[in-house]
């Protein structure tokens, strides 16, 4: 059997369009893994390649085992042990649907629940689950290229409700929150955007200003300004690339166009303290990828899609095996964590 998981080797001719793609790599993932023992057996071949199989007893590293059989027996001690227990794979009841999701996007595809639900032929549930935990492993390897980047940024594909949206209220009024908090935790809005050049009036109505639009009569009514003043405010911070005026005399907080680019003069490196880039980060094919192949998203798991976005595009550093090693050396992830994730105000992406 070729090793599908760690040739070099890339198909030279496949399909062209997306779904075409798509069945060619589904029908020879099937070729190579066509049972759940086959699908063990290469979890445990490639750990065991890697020394990642162990005793869970002695920490021997000599173990045997059966084909396609979980439990390992260790040559030492003479104990067994469950081979993926305490591992990324702990409690998992289907090897075959965590090794397709793995191997398809080691292939450059990604697909949203409902779509890779019905290819599998799993439960939406375990199609979301697997999805969120894969992503959160490829997020866990971000290095120190990684940029940082307000969440609101990607605010034109934020159309899912999700336990963090506040009642009856648009998706949107999440990031809404999350920046609320920010100011009333001391933070504040200009740690997330470069306002220090504003006055402290441009920097009152740009504090007003959100994802969600508002009317210009309602922003002069709140900031206590009038009309004249609050226009020619306006007129600075859209010079500045800080808002946007809508159809209607509406204005948001600015957000990239779906074809445009972002210029963060201010972003936040991974060691935590601010850096000045002079370049352009194109948020725009980001949120081309999310959209065409995810349609809307949640704020809540915006980060898990960026990691996936990084999956996609980047080749060279998630090649054939990369994601299944760095899977097979990661923790266990439980479910409620997976709950309990919330995308953060900053958000990490990858340079394009």
């Amino acid at each position: 059997m070729r090793n599908a998981f760690c040739s070099p080797e890339q198909n030279d001719e496949l399909p062209a369009t997306d779904g075409a793609v798509l069945a060619f790599l589904w029908a020879q993932f099937n070729a190579e893994f066509p049972r759940e023992t086959d699908c063990l057996e290469e979890v445990y071949r490639r750990a065991a390649e890697w020394g990642i199989i162990k005793c869970h007893h002695c920490g021997n590293t000599d173990v045997e085992r059966n084909y396609g059989d979980r439990v390992i027996k260790c040559r030492s001690c003479k104990k067994k042990s469950w081979l993926t227990a305490g591992t990324f794979f702990h409690r998992m009841k289907l090897a075959r649907p965590w090794l397709a999701a793995i191997w398809l996007m080691e292939h450059g595809q990604s697909i949203s629940s409902s779509k890779f639900q019905k290819l599998v032929g799993v439960a939406y549930s375990s199609a979301w689950n697997i999805f969120k935990k894969l992503t959160t492993v490829i997020q866990s390897q971000m290095g120190e290229d990684v940029l940082a980047v307000s969440s609101s940024h990607f605010s034109p594909v934020i159309g899912k409700r999700s336990r963090e949206t506040p009642a009856r209220a648009h998706p949107l009024a999440e990031e809404e929150a999350i920046e609320k908090q920010l100011v009333d935790d001391g933070a504040g809005v200009q740690e997330l955007t470069d306002t220090g050049d504003l006055s402290e009036q441009e920097r009152k109505v740009y504090n007003l200003l959100s994802a969600e639009p508002m009317q210009f009569d309602i922003l002069c009514h709140r900031a206590g300004m009038p009309a004249g003043e609050m226009s020619a405010t306006l007129m600075i911070l859209e010079l500045a690339g800080m808002a946007t005026r809508l159809a209607g005399d509406r204005y948001v907080r600015y957000t990239p166009k779906q074809d445009g680019e972002l210029r963060v003069p201010v972003i936040q490196s991974s060691y935590g303290t601010n850096t000045t880039f002079e370049e352009t980060i194109t948020v725009g094919t980001v949120i081309d990828f999310v959209r065409v192949n995810f349609h809307g998203i949640s704020r809540k798991y915006l980060q898990n899609y960026l990691a996936a976005y990084w999956c996609h595009i980047d080749r060279a550093q998630w090649q054939l095996g990369a994601l299944l090693r760095a899977c097979l050396g990661f923790r266990h992830i439980s479910d409620d964590e997976i709950l309990d994730y919330v995308s953060p105000a900053i958000v990490k992406i990858l340079p394009c």
